[in-house]
């Protein structure tokens, strides 16, 4: 991301300059950067809009039941969305959509159009993943964590009794690894957005934290706090994804 948001207009810039009177070589060297920096900044400035303290209140005021449908229908949407995305932005992205671009407007005007509405529907539909995820975590009760491992191990049904060959076999392991990193980077977010949470009302501040340090038995309490509080909901449900894992792929 950090590529998108600093090499990329740097490297737009450079070859204009380059390519300063030959503005059809210009053009045509950076279409696939421009269409590629102009998604993201589209996404980012609609996204932005997007209140999350309102959404996550307002998901945690659901019931049981509602979270459970919430779960599946977000986890549904994610893998429809990336399947489609992954094919609209090859076509947009193409070396004959870069070379075309003059030809057709409106083919590539509808593309891009339509790249920048998916990348949006993804993004709204992972926010609300990460912030489901974390209202689950930061339930007083486990019913809704038990939820939440409950659609994790659903995995091995779906999988276990279906007849898969070698190319299958990889295609769900590279499934499974692209999984574990959006689950990394949920939970990666909500340990973020706790700590801070915590740091705002004052259960954790800088100065209590290195001030217990001076006595031991303190230093564990603090500690012991932020395990409980933090790291062992968010290692339950990490540590449950990687045992389905294992277990679906053992079982295959």
């Amino acid at each position: 991301m950090l590529y998108y948001l600093t090499f990329l207009p740097i490297q737009i810039i450079q070859r204009f300059l380059v390519y300063g009177k030959d503005r059809n070589k210009r053009l045509s060297k950076t279409y696939k950067q421009r269409c590629t920096l102009f998604l993201i900044i589209t996404a980012c400035i609609v996204l932005g809009y997007l209140d999350t303290s309102k959404v996550y209140h307002r998901i945690k005021r659901q019931n049981t039941m509602k979270l459970y449908m919430l779960f599946n229908v977000l986890e549904m949407c994610d893998k429809m969305l990336a399947s489609m995305g992954q094919s609209l932005l090859n076509v947009l992205l193409s070396n004959i959509a870069a070379t075309n671009y003059r030809h057709d407007r409106y083919k590539q005007f509808s593309l891009v159009s339509l790249s920048a509405i998916y990348l949006i529907a993804h993004g709204y539909i992972l926010i609300y993943q990460s912030i489901s995820l974390n209202v689950a975590v930061n339930s007083y009760n486990n019913s809704l964590l038990a939820l939440l491992l409950s659609l994790q191990f659903a995995e091995i049904k779906g999988s276990v009794f279906k007849k898969i060959d070698k190319e299958g076999l990889f295609q769900l392991s590279i499934s499974d690894i692209v999984q574990r990193f959006k689950i990394f980077l949920l939970l990666l977010i909500i340990i973020i957005r706790n700590t801070g949470a915590m740091i705002n009302n004052e259960t954790l501040s800088i100065a209590s934290l290195i001030g217990s340090i001076s006595y031991d038995h303190h230093f564990r309490a603090m500690a012991y706090k932020i395990l409980k509080l933090i790291w062992s909901p968010l290692a339950s449900v990490f540590s449950s994804e990687i045992i389905v894992d294992w277990v679906k792929h053992a079982y295959i």
